[in-house]
């Protein structure tokens, strides 16, 4: 029995920032897909059926928050990552309440990738 492969897709503004984030979750075993724009990733949510979702807070003409609200109306249970630019302090409150499953700023760090990813995987397995 072959194992189906776990899938990410990241919705990001900025080409340049995910490149290192694409190759953590690649070599976690996951096919990745990238967009820019909030309505080709709402696409591939429905096309693609990902496992786990980064979103850019920060989309153009979007707010991240109003993306999960729009995921959560159809996908109650898909794990949406928030991405923040920079380090300074973050309100998690919005955030949780929209319904994402963590939040995390850039650069990306590997571990805190993998911690979010296990996570995720032991919740899908419950």
């Amino acid at each position: 029995m072959e194992v189906a492969e776990r899938k990410a897709l990241i919705i990001h503004n900025n080409p340049e920032s995910v490149g290192q984030l694409r190759e953590s979750l690649r070599q976690l075993g996951y096919d990745v897909f990238i967009t820019f724009e909030k309505l080709v990733g709402l696409g591939h949510i429905v096309m693609d059926s990902p496992d786990l979702v980064f979103l850019d807070v920060h989309l153009a003409g979007f707010r991240g928050l109003e993306v999960v609200d729009t995921i959560r109306m159809s996908y109650p249970e898909l794990p949406v990552v928030l991405i923040t630019p920079g380090t300074g302090a973050l309100d998690l409150r919005p955030a949780e309440t929209a319904g994402a499953c963590a939040v995390f700023s850039q650069p990306f760090n590997l571990d805190r990738v993998k911690a979010i990813v296990n996570v995720q995987r032991m919740q899908s397995e419950m």
